[in-house]
């Protein structure tokens, strides 16, 4: 998985996610994190917004899109 996973998790440190939402995550994004194709955009061709490469952009927002719709599922619940 390479540089995806690395970046996967501190990513997952950044967003201080819990080891449940972790595990999750990773279930759903598995076979997308280790294609050939996704482990290309860490390289250095596809840089995005200036700094940062495509794949952790990708990653950066599949997490917070998680969070995000994590918190609106309880917050529905609660209502």
């Amino acid at each position: 998985m390479g540089k995806g996973i690395d970046t996967l998790n501190l990513l997952f440190d950044k967003y201080k996610t819990d080891q449940e939402d972790r595990i999750t995550i990773k279930k759903i994004i598995h076979d997308i994190l280790i294609h050939d194709e996704f482990q290309k955009r860490f390289e250095k061709d596809f840089y995005h917004h200036g700094s940062i490469m495509l794949g952790e952009h990708i990653l950066e927002d599949t997490i917070v899109t998680y969070i995000l719709c994590k918190k609106e599922k309880n917050q529905l619940i609660l209502k």
